[in-house]
């Protein structure tokens, strides 16, 4: 699904809130849902540390009452995209650290 301008700081802005995808999804309406507001903020790095960890928690919990094979492969892949983001996130920070303590290390001088 495609997002307006307008839809775009909604969800933004609710992100920063701590407001669950869900509850977005139906903040924008339509036939927008929590998976299309988990794609954007995926895609514009805008999902919170802790709405990731939360879906990882609740497909792990789900996991052992998955009763077909493709719902087990369904929420294996889920945790796998949550913790590859996760990932990322933490090296790009760990990337921004490394760089102001550079920087603070120039200043010092």
């Amino acid at each position: 699904m495609s997002f307006n301008e307008s839809q775009k700081q909604k969800i933004e802005s609710l992100i920063k809130k701590g407001v669950s995808m869900y509850a977005i999804a139906q903040a924008i309406g339509g036939n927008c849902t929590w998976t299309d507001v988990q794609v954007y903020c995926w895609q514009t790095g805008k999902m919170s540390w802790q709405g990731s960890k939360t879906i990882i928690t609740n497909s792990l919990k789900k996991l052992p009452t998955a009763t077909t094979e493709k719902e087990r492969k369904d929420l294996a892949e889920t945790i796998k995209k949550n913790v590859n983001y996760l990932y990322y996130l933490g090296k790009g920070m760990r990337g921004r650290v490394v760089e102001i303590t550079k920087l603070l290390k120039k200043i010092e001088i």
